[in-house]
């Protein structure tokens, strides 16, 4: 849980959070590690793939640990569970390397990370992409759902601060390309704000959130990342089901973090041209289609002109606007015109679905919206989540 909200609760909060911290975790591994393997038959029988985050200086503690991450997506959620908001560049390097190494001696191979509180910085960023690893889900996205009544919305207020989160109404949860990573925004509420900060735990309650959540996703054709960690699971189980239910039921593509990192470079990667008959000109076996709102161009068809965008490769949206994949104009006088009244990528994103201009589809093979289901494993035991800031000093 994050230090700077729980510094607010009080005697009666703290006291009430050591107790949730016993019942999710038991002073031996043994609770958590029956909580991995309920969670993995889960995620089998229901044919949901996962990506789970992990401090390395976990696996040399736990077989089982190590035997559960083989069998998913694994991305590292630094050597030890700090904020790392708050260190230097060249801790955050070290830590890296160090990680890297630890799961490579386990037999993994993470591709992707995730900050311990969702806390990052440019130094992160740019550390992740000199050691290699292709993605990063440390960002986070508020879904309006959640902040309908204003009671909630003020309990949330502090943590959404803390995490430096923005509403989805005004940051489109979509991957994007920061500092040579592809960032994959955390979706909120997750478990942790959920179960210990709303005091919601009944499936019925948990649900509603999270079912509006990818509805409003779907609609949108939006990114879930959905965050569920593991000692919470049998509190989240009769919800997660529901939820995938739900998912099961909608033309969703449901995949790793990794493989939307992979698909988004791909996707960023592939040449859309319009020739000088205003046909289109791309690779439809690289799994997307040209689209403009409902409608879909495949290669060869004739393209409006007031589709397509009007924009100079000195503006300092160009780069974005290829990566959010518009359909640049040929002339110098056909197309949508992006001026410099267009301020940040929000807007872009919002003029290009106001406008219905081309571009590529977001997600493979006809896919309306992309779901990813992730955890994050924090401590084993109790003691490992009491002593996380000093495992940090016993490691540097």
């Amino acid at each position: 849980m994050m230090k700077g909200a729980s510094r607010s609760r009080g005697g009666f909060g703290r006291l009430g959070r050591a107790f949730s911290v016993l019942r999710n975790y038991g002073f031996s591994s043994h609770r958590f590690e029956e909580s991995l393997d309920s969670f993995r038959r889960f995620l089998q029988d229901n044919n949901c793939p996962a990506t789970f985050a992990c401090p390395s200086v976990l696996l040399e503690k736990s077989e089982d640990l190590v035997g559960f991450l083989k069998g998913f997506d694994v991305a590292i959620h630094g050597m030890v569970h700090i904020d790392y908001r708050n260190v230097t560049a060249g801790r955050i390097k070290s830590d890296l390397r160090q990680a890297i190494l630890d799961f490579e001696s386990a037999g993994l191979n993470p591709s992707g990370f995730r900050a311990p509180y969702l806390r990052w910085n440019t130094d992160l960023l740019k550390a992740l992409r000199s050691a290699g690893l292709t993605y990063d889900s440390s960002s986070s996205v508020l879904w309006n759902a959640s902040t309908g009544r204003g009671s909630l919305r003020n309990q949330v207020a502090d943590l959404l601060r803390y995490y430096g989160s923005r509403l989805e109404g005004d940051y489109a949860s979509i991957p994007r390309i920061a500092e040579g990573t592809v960032q994959l925004p955390v979706s909120l509420p997750d478990d942790e704000i959920l179960v210990e900060r709303l005091r919601i735990s009944r499936s019925d309650r948990m649900v509603r959130f999270w079912s509006s959540m990818l509805r409003d996703s779907y609609e949108r054709r939006r990114l879930l990342v959905m965050q569920v960690h593991p000692e919470r699971f049998e509190i989240c189980e009769g919800a997660l089901d529901r939820l995938l239910k739900d998912v099961k039921e909608r033309n969703v593509w449901v995949t790793s973090l990794s493989e939307v990192s992979s698909w988004w470079l791909r996707r960023c990667a592939a040449e859309v041209q319009v020739d000088g008959d205003r046909r289109l000109e791309y690779d439809d076996k690289l799994g997307f289609v040209i689209e403009a709102g409902e409608e879909v161009f495949q290669p060869g068809d004739l393209v409006p002109t007031e589709s397509l965008v009007r924009i100079s490769p000195r503006h300092r949206l160009h780069s974005k606007a290829l990566e959010i994949g518009l359909v640049p104009s040929t002339g110098s006088s056909e197309g949508y015109r992006v001026d410099d009244s267009v301020r940040n990528e929000n807007n872009l994103i919002k003029i290009a679905e106001e406008k219905n201009l081309l571009r590529k589809s977001l997600w493979p093979d006809g896919h309306r919206s992309a779901f990813c289901l992730s955890g994050d494993i924090d401590a084993l035991t109790a003691m490992d989540f009491v002593r996380r800031p000093l495992s940090d000093r016993n490691r540097s």
